[in-house]
């Protein structure tokens, strides 16, 4: 968990400095795919060698962590040697007071927002498959995959529908997210639980996609590593409470729990909307 805090914000300061003519936008997508990928496929392959045999599990995960880190050694090497701009090209830096703009105090409210549904549901959702559904892990399993298809779906396809998204959208994202997570957890159909979990999952990507996009476009050169690895304290910080949240209403139930960071996350939209509604244009620039 702490090398996946740290790789986070280093990757996007890696993407920055290869010089590339890949987009932000195909950057951002292709990080958020590969993550529901790695998630999906590292879970079936290791439930499935565990089951065979312990030992070979053990191997391929200490396999994964060596790919990982030539992976980054190549990353790191290539970065070292990207061009470097010339002194009279590099922008002008500004001061410290300035890097954390409304705009990124936004996006960051955002992310919060987002994060305490998606803390919710993976500490929650066997519960729910549990006590609610009463099924068996295999339910639980058709609702994991749901999730990941949702998302990597949203992200294969977000090239084609981006020019149709409105700046209200990474407004609305969060609280769509909270509010199809209430219609969750009230929901004792499996099939009904399967769609949502779907359109769940959806929304999830295309949050991450916008706001990681915003975020990106928003920094200042040489910075967006470090208002990257705010955001990952920010996104921290709002799973802890949710945890805690989870702790404190694990005898009431999952549908209390689902109404209060429904609520929650009601209270950080509508901060959103009130204390930055004068940012509109500079957020659509943000995510155009």
């Amino acid at each position: 968990m702490i090398l996946d805090r740290v790789q986070a914000p280093a990757t996007f300061c890696i993407i920055r400095q290869l010089n590339t003519n890949v987009s932000e936008a195909t950057v951002t997508r292709s990080m958020v795919i590969a993550n529901q990928i790695g998630n999906m496929s590292g879970v079936i392959c290791l439930g499935f060698l565990i089951a065979f045999s312990i030992p070979l599990s053990f191997g391929l995960l200490a396999s994964s962590f060596l790919f990982s880190f030539f992976g980054w050694s190549f990353l790191l090497r290539q970065s070292q040697n990207s061009r470097s701009l010339p002194k009279k090209e590099l922008k002008e830096q500004p001061n410290q007071q300035s890097i954390i703009t409304p705009t990124i105090i936004n996006l960051y409210i955002g992310q919060a927002a987002t994060f305490i549904t998606v803390a919710a549901i993976n500490s929650s959702i066997s519960l729910y498959v549990l006590k609610i559904l009463k099924m068996n892990a295999s339910a639980l399993g058709y609702i994991e995959t749901g999730w990941a298809i949702g998302a990597i779906a949203t992200g294969l396809i977000y090239p084609s529908i981006e020019k149709f998204l409105s700046k209200f959208v990474i407004l609305l994202a969060p609280l769509l997210i909270s509010f199809f997570f209430v219609c969750l957890y009230f929901s004792s159909n499996i099939l009904l639980s399967v769609f949502l979990i779907i359109v769940l999952g959806s929304f999830f990507s295309l949050s991450r996609i916008m706001h990681d996009l915003a975020l990106q476009k928003n920094s200042p050169d040489g910075k967006v590593g470090y208002l990257r690895g705010i955001s990952i304290t920010v996104i921290s910080t709002s799973a802890l409470f949710t945890y805690a949240l989870v702790a404190a209403t694990e005898h009431a139930g999952v549908h209390l729990l689902a109404l209060l960071a429904f609520i929650f996350v009601i209270i950080l939209s509508v901060i959103r909307f009130l204390k930055f509604r004068f940012l509109r244009p500079p957020l659509e620039n943000a995510i155009v």
